[in-house]
């Protein structure tokens, strides 16, 4: 008997009646040998969720009445027609749908819409030994869960333990404490066939991640667009503080998968490369005065105001640095307007839009000629700005320039199939 698997199935997956019976049917092929009971966690159908969010601030002043029900709208419903479609898909009942209150997957926080995980909060193994259909006496294989919300320790709404939501890609969070809680493999089921070092947006036949540490994931979704993140970075930390592994695949091909697993390069170094890419990228530059205090200032404020960006170095010359920060366009003006009035002596604040292409290579020697051959193969088209720091090279081009040296990049160190 293999080891007990738990499932979980993001949002592209399911958009449709025919995407759960065919999520159905995976699981019931998928997980033929798997050891009971089967944990499947689920997030609501694609794009419902900020509909839903739409619909609850018509209808609903309290918070907590609104994130209760678009939780109940989406999620549970979801549950709902998963466990239906296992229980059509087979001769007898073989799933049943297990709330937050049912696991006590216990949340704290103020803001109804962005908890902070605890734990679950008991034994799954023996909590779910007496699972069985009531009139059949027959085992439940699969126990379908709700993402996106576990229970508020202490706030209650209606007489019980009021739903909070983890924020942004909590389906994936709950799935890696689901995982740990019943000491299971996580197979996270994507609509990509694999995760790829480079995307297939730019490049035919990229090479797919086999394998990453979860370092080296946290890396490459710094710098991959917001539409590839293939897991939320929160939901890696978790699996690594938690030491659970992440199996990712797709139901047209489970046999080819990805894995970050923290056990991978605990003796020796494993070789990893990588090109993510962000488009639509403003890089702000600006002079400020080259003591340590005014750049720690500015990156402090930044990070206060909760605002995302990448730091693109210093250059020092004659008492002054010049500053590089790369962020998304909506924040552009904010980090601007900050450099500006930061009473630091910031001057000459320039914004220019392009891509910024970043290259991951644990192979490559800082001191060694990888700038030579990132220089070699964008021959011909303009640089804006490049930096190296160890195993990371940032690569910033104009817009119009991406796709050609995304390509001449890939090309250059290896990352399309043959």
């Amino acid at each position: 008997m293999q080891k007990r698997v738990v499932y979980k199935f993001g949002g592209s997956c399911l958009a449709s009646d025919q995407d759960y019976t065919t999520a159905a049917r995976f699981l019931i092929k998928d997980a033929e040998n798997s050891a009971t009971p089967i944990f499947v966690v689920v997030s609501a159908r694609k794009g419902e969720t900020d509909l839903l969010l739409k619909d609850a601030d018509g209808r609903f002043g309290d918070p907590w009445e609104r994130i209760d029900y678009v939780a109940k709208a989406g999620e549970f419903v979801s549950a709902n027609t998963m466990s239906a479609k296992l229980n059509e898909e087979s001769i007898f009942p073989i799933a049943r749908v297990v709330s937050p209150w049912d696991l006590k997957i216990l949340v704290d926080g103020d803001d109804p819409f962005n908890g902070n995980l605890v734990e679950i909060d008991h034994d799954c193994d023996t909590s779910f030994a007496d699972l069985n259909d009531p009139i059949k006496h027959l085992p439940v294989k699969f126990l379908v869960v709700p993402g996106y919300v576990g229970v508020h320790k202490t706030k209650k709404l209606g007489g019980i333990r009021a739903l909070i939501a983890l924020g942004r890609g909590a389906s994936d969070l709950i799935a890696v404490e689901v995982a740990r809680a019943t000491r299971s493999k996580l197979k996270l089921v994507k609509s990509a066939q694999s995760i790829y070092s480079v995307s297939p947006d730019f490049v035919d036949n990229p090479k797919p991640i086999t394998h990453m540490t979860p370092d080296q994931a946290l890396r490459v979704l710094e710098y991959i667009r917001s539409d590839e993140q293939f897991i939320m970075a929160n939901a890696v930390k978790h699996a690594q503080k938690r030491n659970v592994a992440l199996e990712f695949c797709s139901m047209e091909n489970p046999e080819q998968s990805s894995r970050i697993d923290p056990a991978f390069g605990a003796n020796e170094p494993i070789e990893f490369r990588a090109l993510p890419v962000k488009e639509r990228v403003v890089r702000v530059s600006g002079t400020i005065s080259a003591d340590t205090d005014s750049v720690w200032h500015l990156y402090a404020w930044l990070r206060r105001e909760k605002i995302p960006f990448n730091d693109g170095g210093t250059e020092t010359l004659n008492g002054e640095s010049k500053v590089y920060i790369f962020a998304e366009i909506n924040v552009a003006d904010k980090i601007a307007t900050m450099m500006a009035y930061s009473g630091r002596r910031v001057s000459k604040i320039d914004k220019q839009v392009g891509s910024l292409i970043t290259l991951i290579d644990t192979s490559l020697d800082p001191e060694g000629n990888h700038f030579m051959r990132t220089h070699k193969a964008l021959r011909g088209i303009s640089v804006l700005h490049s930096m190296s720091s160890g195993i990371i090279m940032h690569i910033f081009v104009k817009s119009m320039d991406t796709p050609r040296a995304v390509r001449a990049l890939a090309k250059e160190f290896d990352l399309i199939a043959p």
